[in-house]
């Protein structure tokens, strides 16, 4: 049976109807306020001009040692996850940089990064696989004499064997990954490439490194003409090794010493030293491994170690490395022997989850190593005995799947390990205000209706869904209750999980999950009951719901279904048409309701569809260009404008005119968004967080 009369008509095309008022303008502006993946920093030398790249092509600077930063504009056509940094200090290109990413990206700059120009993708090397899953991790760039005066090289260094060489400031590039001297036994043309560094020694002769998989660390004296395998590492280039040593960074002194840092997985980390240029031995990093990341045991027995895999280096100026890399550890070799030592410092967030330290490097005495969650941490004298570390972004680290703001300042977030943080600046700051003290335990929905009243919702927890309600404002612990079995209908000890939650007023609210379950509170979330007692959703999993009047409203889940009720606990369903009639069959992933008759829906593939009154049915209005699953939609307070987010950190807007694709500067799962007057706050994983704002 199909829901008709009491929906008015909604047009198919979504083109001309607004809810109050004209269409806005046509265009946003996004804005970075938390989290997010950094992956690269440079420093210069005078260690207080630096940049860090990140997710969603984002690229910020700071002049003053750490203190603060700010973005630089990059092209929207760069809305990948960015690795690698590098910049030309002194001579003729002083000033000029390099950025590498995803989807074989290649930013430049000559100006300190004011301006950013993207690297025509059509100039690159052409590869067998598929150049989108092409991803550049590191670039350098020398300048050296040319026969007209002097000329900038460069490598880039990536997946899938990429070793990318440019004698024109990285205008054009060709391929030098057949230019090794020996071929490996495991096929060294297709594995990856993860760092790279250049250095002149004392008669002018220039070094560089690659790094990679399979423990390779490679060098060159003659600009990659040819490679040579630093091959006498013990267990390296072994066919009989078995794991698969990384090595992700490389740094070398002047002096022909260094080191280079990795591991194999995530806790089995890797640190060698260089010497003379070419000879390497491989050192021990510390006897364990400190808390909360117990070793496997398979890391513990042979030239393995305990430690965390090392991903980025730097060299202090008592010659000694120090690196940073999984679970937040940071590690530093020794004066004597081969026993490197931990520096860790636990993040200052009571979240027990330790991200990765991607990218690290020193200027002086001062370290400085960027991560997931947007982390940027300094010390200022890395051969301290107990270095300090300074956190100066990315310090809470939920993933977080569910956010709500109420206005432009408050708002609250949610996700993995059941916490909520609030903030009452805008998303500049968050407080951690409820822990529910469940490990592994994630919070899939939060929803509230005012400044007061809200309900976050998740996994099952015993015999019973998580539900937790505050009535007043959630501030702290004290303000939020855990909904009991006792306030819940009896699931049969098949408690469901539940993935959204929504308010239509301050009392009356409804929660959806796996198994068919609808649940209903008109008391602001203290007690509910089972809002199917008919059983007409079946078993079929509910990813989301919104209703319109407190007796209609839709839920739609998995297999593309979508049901609607009129009140009374009766339930029908929705036909969800593909344009030319077919049935849409992918998974339905979230919803959006408002009178008079604005149903909007998303899911897999990119798709949203939209309801019509006069036939009862929801259609095909839009695809991503993309093609990313959107899981996430929400409509203008007031206007009929559209705002979806997709897995890949993608945003589709209609305008109240016709649809776009801004950049989000996200590119990472765009799990909610939250609009607040002619803006709002996308949010995602990494305890990321955007702003979105119209402009003009």
């Amino acid at each position: 049976m199909r829901l008709i009369a009491p929906l008015r008509s909604f047009p198919t095309t979504l083109a001309v109807v607004a809810l109050s008022a004209p269409a806005l303008a046509n265009d946003l502006e996004f804005t970075n306020l938390q989290g997010g993946l950094s992956h690269g920093v440079y420093f210069r030398s005078d260690g207080l001009t630096g940049w860090a790249v990140e997710d969603g092509g984002r690229i910020r600077k700071t002049t003053d040692g750490f203190d603060t930063w700010t973005f630089q504009e990059t092209p929207a056509s760069a809305r990948v996850q960015l690795r690698g940094v590098y910049f030309v200090e002194g001579g003729t290109f002083d000033g000029w940089g390099c950025a590498v990413g995803d989807q074989h990206t290649i930013l430049r700059t000559d100006n300190g990064g004011a301006t950013w120009t993207q690297v025509d993708k059509a100039v690159l090397p052409d590869w067998p696989d598929d150049p989108e899953d092409l991803n550049l991790w590191d670039v350098v760039f020398v300048e050296v004499a040319g026969p007209k005066g002097p000329e900038l090289h460069g490598w880039v260094a990536g997946r899938e064997g990429v070793l990318w060489y440019s004698t024109d400031a990285g205008a054009s590039w060709e391929s030098q990954h057949d230019n090794y001297n020996e071929i490996l036994w495991h096929g060294y043309n297709r594995d990856d490439r993860y760092g790279l560094h250049a250095v002149e020694d004392g008669t002018g002769t220039l070094h560089v490194y690659v790094t990679g998989d399979w423990g390779v660390i490679a060098h060159t004296t003659d600009e990659g003409a040819t490679w040579d395998f630093l091959d006498n590492v013990p267990g390296m280039i072994a066919p009989d090794f078995g794991p698969n040593i990384e090595i992700y960074d490389v740094e070398v002194l002047p002096t022909g010493d260094g080191y280079a840092t990795g591991g194999v997985g995530t806790a089995c980390g890797r640190a060698y030293r260089i010497s003379n240029w070419t000879t390497v031995t491989w050192e021990q990093l510390g006897p364990q491994n400190p808390a909360p990341e117990p070793p496997p045991a398979s890391c513990t027995s042979g030239h393995f170690t305990s430690a965390t895999t090392l991903y980025g280096m730097g060299i202090l100026p008592d010659g000694r490395g120090v690196g940073g890399g999984y679970a937040s550890h940071t590690w530093r070799a020794p004066f004597t022997g081969s026993l490197w030592e931990s520096t860790y410092q636990p993040l200052p967030s009571a979240d027990p989850v330790t991200p990765p330290l991607w990218g690290t490097t020193s200027v002086g005495t001062r370290v400085y190593t960027v991560g997931q969650f947007g982390i940027l941490r300094r010390t200022d004298d890395g051969t301290a005995a107990a270095p300090v570390w300074v956190d100066k972004h990315g310090t809470e680290t939920t993933r977080l799947i569910d956010g709500d703001f109420i206005d432009g300042s408050t708002g609250w977030v949610t996700g993995q390990t059941g916490r909520v943080h609030k903030t009452t600046d805008g998303g500049l700051t968050f407080t951690e205000v409820f822990n529910p003290s469940l490990m592994s335990f994630y919070n899939h929905g939060l929803d509230f209706a005012d400044a007061n009243r809200g309900i976050v919702v998740g996994n099952p927890v015993g015999t019973v869904p998580f539900i937790a309600y505050t009535h007043q404002g959630g501030d702290d612990q004290s303000e939020w209750t855990q909904v009991g079995s006792g306030a819940l209908p009896d699931f049969g000890g098949s408690p469901p999980f539940l993935f959204d939650v929504h308010f239509f007023d301050a009392n009356l609210a409804w929660a959806v999950g796996s198994n068919g379950w609808v649940l209903h509170s008109d008391d602001g979330g203290v007690t509910w009951d089972d809002a199917d007692p008919n059983g007409d959703l079946g078993t079929l999993k509910m990813n989301a719901v919104s209703f319109l009047t407190p007796t209609i409203g839709v839920v739609v889940g998995t297999g593309g279904r979508c049901f609607a009720t009129l009140g009374n606990d009766l339930w029908f369903e929705l036909d969800v048409n593909l344009t030319g009639g077919a049935d849409y069959t992918g998974e339905l992933l979230g919803v959006e309701a408002r009178l008079p008759s604005t149903v909007v829906a998303v899911g897999e593939d990119g798709y949203v569809f939209a309801y019509v009154a006069a036939t009862g049915t929801l259609e095909q209005v839009y695809q991503s260009t993309t093609g990313f699953n959107l899981e996430s939609v929400a409509l203008h307070p007031t206007q009929l404008q559209v705002y979806a987010g997709a897995a890949d950190g993608g945003f589709v807007w209609y305008d109240g005119s016709g649809w776009s694709e801004p950049n989000s500067e996200m590119s990472y799962r765009m799990s909610a968004i939250a609009p607040v007057g002619d803006g709002g706050f996308a949010i995602g994983q990494s305890f990321l967080l955007n702003r979105f704002d119209l402009v003009p």
